[in-house]
């Protein structure tokens, strides 16, 4: 969790759950490190809670053995800046592209930083957005 709110009924349940189960639970921010196993998580963003899906989205790259994954939610170009500016080694074999593969994210140079193998892209068939966007699929 980001630490920021939502109201749609699914983040509402899904909060209920975490706090009827009485666990322990973070709400991670940017510069931190979680080693699971092999595996080792960097988060690189949020940096603060804004209020903002997009800003706030959470982005982590994970590392397990050689491979590297990058997630970035729904963070826009603007984010992605600041996490390049942040100095994070950004190397990922695989990404998933930001915010559905939308032109408002994966920059030219966020690509060129994460130089990815591999893009997946989350989106339904022909959606009323059109992602993947045709320049992004370009980008790669």
């Amino acid at each position: 969790m980001s630490g920021d709110t939502h109201r749609s009924k699914t983040f509402e349940r899904v909060l209920d759950a975490i706090l009827d189960s009485g666990v322990d639970y973070n709400e991670p921010r940017a510069g931190e490190t979680y080693k699971i196993g092999s595996s080792v998580i960097e988060v690189l963003n949020p940096n603060t809670l804004t209020g903002d899906f997009h800003v706030g989205s959470l982005a982590v790259r994970i590392v397990y053995g050689e491979i590297g994954f990058m997630f970035t939610g729904d963070v826009e170009t603007p984010v992605e800046r600041q996490i390049i500016d942040r100095g994070y080694n950004l190397k990922a074999q695989i990404i998933q592209l930001g915010h559905h593969g939308s032109r408002t994210s994966n920059s030219r140079d966020f690509l060129d930083k994460v130089k990815p193998e591999v893009a997946i892209y989350s989106a339904g068939k022909d959606n009323s957005y059109g992602h993947p966007h045709d320049e992004i699929i370009q980008r790669l």
